[in-house]
Parts: C-alpha cells; structure tokens; sequence
C-alpha cells in the first residue's frame, strides 16, 4: 500500500505539473506533503471500522468483553466471559524489559534495522528528484517523469513480491536478500559517479530502480515485520513503539546529514549510504532469531 500511494502521489505530481503555473511550480512539493494525510485518514478510517485489536492485549488490559466479542467476530471462537473474583489491573510495561533475555538481542537487530532502513530510504526516496536530476540534468519535467516510473515499475512490484515472499521464506533470509542487493545498487552509484555517456546514465538508472525494488520486497517489508514478530502481545506495542521511535531518530539524522554530504561529495555520498545497507547484515547474521518461525505468543522461546 506504501508504494501504491507513492505511486499515486507521483501521478498527482505529475498532473499538477501542467496545471501550475510555472512561476508556483515549488508548490508541488506541498502538494506532495498534503496527499500522505489523505492515505493515512483512509487507514485509521478502515481500522476503527473493519479491524480488531488482539484478544490477548483486550484481556492483558482487564476488558474481557472485548477479547469475547474479538474472539467471536474475527477467529469464530465461541468464547464466554468468566469475570475474575478481583480484577487485577494491567501491569505496567517499560523499556527496560526490552532489554532482558531473550528479547535483549532482538531488540538490538530491530533498532538497527529501523534507523540503517529509515537512514537510506530517505537518501533515496526523499532526494530521488535531485539524485535524478544530477544523473540526468534535467528539468522539473522529466525529473518527475523518471522517479513516477522507478517508483511504479520497481518499488511497487517489488512490494508485490514482497507479500507473496513473506509466506514462502524466513523474514531473516528476505531481509538480508533485500539489504544485499541495495549494497551492491549503492557501491555502483559511487562507482558512476555523474555519469556523462548514456550507458552510464541508464546503469544509475537501473541502480535506483535496483534499490527500490530490493527496498520493497525486503527492508521496507520487514521493517514492520520483524519488530511486531519478535514480541508477544504483553510488550509487542512496547516493542513496535520503541522501533518507530528510532526508524524516526534515523529519518531525523538523514534529513540534516544528507543535504550537508550532497553538496559536499555529491554523488559519491552513495559510499556513506552504503554503509547502511551492509551494517544490518551483520546484525541478522549475528541474531540467529526468525520471528515468523512461531507463534511468539503460544512458546517460551
């Protein structure tokens, strides 16, 4: 769905491109910014209305009606509610549980997934136009042109790939497939540099669409996966919350470091973004742990 929207920003862009005037055409960045709201008031819509929170957490937080009416509505239970003799209330969760065995390690693996992700999707999704407009030095037109069919062709049908991966392989594996394939996309980014011959232009080219159609079947799906997976239910917002937070920290710092490397290294910033790419590697083949191998809830693991 991320990549659909995307892709349907894009396609706005590109109409109100003809509609501005061109003395407002720095306006379409704003309408950019303004189109993710409606996607996102669409998703809390369908969620209060069509899905329901786990059974589990319902009943961690004292309301078993809720947890009844769960199971009867979405799993087809046919649960009774036996209220307790003293209704106990919802023990408080800290950070710090994160940090104890086991789920010390995952959290480690999670953390540092969420900020190398967020780190390089913003280099290249947020910058894609000023990166194409250096490998192409073109105008507004075709620049827009080119990151609406990098971003239809290869991040959307690798996020397609994606759903029908995550039931036929371990989260690890595709995570790394993903994360090794945008390495290599990055080291020959460096390696071109600014190209001036056409073969060079359509191999950078080719690299970014790499890049985001890795980032669609591997990191940008796992990127939700992995921490939601790796937690059971009592602490599994804890968890999520707590990976968000630093997929946030690693955004922040792109956004003030990557404008500082581009206009001092240029396209050779690829060779620093690229260190984003491998480091998570080591990371997952440090960490043994599958999350989709069990259901975290019903083992001890």
């Amino acid at each position: 769905m991320w990549y659909a929207a995307s892709t349907v920003c894009f396609l706005i862009i590109f109409g109100l491109y003809f509609l501005l005037p061109k003395e407002h055409l720095d306006w379409l960045w704003r309408a950019s910014l303004l189109f993710g709201a409606v996607p996102a008031l669409l998703i809390i819509a369908v969620r209060s209305k069509f899905m329901n929170e786990s059974p589990l957490w319902a009943a961690n937080q004292g309301d078993l009606t809720s947890a009844v009416r769960i199971l009867r509505d979405s799993y087809g239970i046919n649960a009774h509610e036996a209220p307790p003799e003293r209704p106990a209330p919802p023990p408080k969760v800290s950070f710090r549980v994160l940090f104890a065995k086991p789920y010390r390690e995952r959290t480690i693996v999670a953390g540092v997934m969420n900020v190398c992700i967020s780190f390089e999707y913003t280099a290249i999704a947020f910058f894609l136009p000023s990166i194409l407009a250096q490998f192409l030095g073109a105008g507004v037109f075709e620049t827009i042109s080119a990151s609406l069919g990098l971003n239809a062709l290869f991040a959307f049908t690798g996020g397609l790939l994606g759903m029908h991966l995550a039931w036929k392989y371990p989260s690890r594996h595709v995570a790394i497939a993903g994360f090794a394939l945008q390495f290599i996309a990055l080291i020959v980014l460096a390696l071109v540099g600014q190209p001036q011959a056409a073969l060079g232009v359509a191999l950078a080219i080719a690299m970014l669409g790499l890049w985001l159609f890795a980032e669609g079947f591997g990191p940008g799906a796992q990127l939700m996966i992995y921490p939601a997976l790796s937690y059971p239910t009592a602490i599994r917002a804890t968890g999520v919350g707590f990976s968000r937070a630093l997929s946030g920290i690693g955004s922040a710092l792109a956004l003030f470091v990557l404008p500082l490397l581009q206009a001092s290294l240029g396209t050779q910033m690829f060779w620093v973004v690229s260190l984003a790419a491998i480091i998570p590697i080591f990371f997952l083949l440090a960490v043994r742990h599958e999350p989709t191998q069990y259901d975290i809830d019903d083992s001890h693991h």
